[in-house]
């Protein structure tokens, strides 16, 4: 069973990936260790001339994230309900039945109203990754005409 058929270029965007994601994964394990607790020693990181020049070339949103955006964990606040105390009466059962209705009433439009917050953060988050995919797309051509024009330099440099 033959392997992957690719030209120079498939290949090199492969590598490429492959570098820059450990790249982005080391800074990762560097900055989490900076931001941790404990007694131990420093961490002395060892970047390659190549691994800095590609933390240099990445933005920083693309390597740490976005300072802006709110991952899924955010605690939504709900406003508490009374408890339900026993009644004796037929006129306090009454009343009892309709504050549990009214407290039912503003449950339902608070689970609605978290429901509603939480689907617009999905729509946002879909946009916003759709934008970044879009950016990733034109910083691959980008990235892939300035290769093509450095490679015609060498081809007139080397002749």
């Amino acid at each position: 069973m033959p392997g992957p058929k690719k030209n120079w270029t498939a290949w090199r965007r492969v590598h490429m990936a492959r570098f820059k994601k450990k790249c982005k994964k080391k800074n990762t394990e560097v900055n989490q260790y900076a931001r941790g607790t404990g007694g131990g020693p420093p961490l002395n990181p060892t970047f390659t001339k190549e691994e800095e020049s590609i933390l240099n070339i990445l933005e920083k949103v693309k390597v740490e994230g976005d300072e802006n955006i709110k991952e899924s964990c955010d605690i939504v606040e709900v406003e508490p309900v009374a408890s339900i105390k026993p009644s004796t009466s037929k006129l306090e059962e009454k009343q009892t039945e309709r504050a549990a209705t009214k407290r039912f009433t503003q449950t339902a439009e608070a689970s609605k109203r978290i429901g509603d917050i939480l689907q617009m953060k999905c729509n946002a988050k879909a946009v916003y990754y759709e934008d970044k995919l879009r950016l990733l797309e034109r910083d691959v051509v980008a990235k892939e005409n300035i290769a093509k024009a450095l490679e015609q330099l060498a081809g007139h440099f080397c002749k």
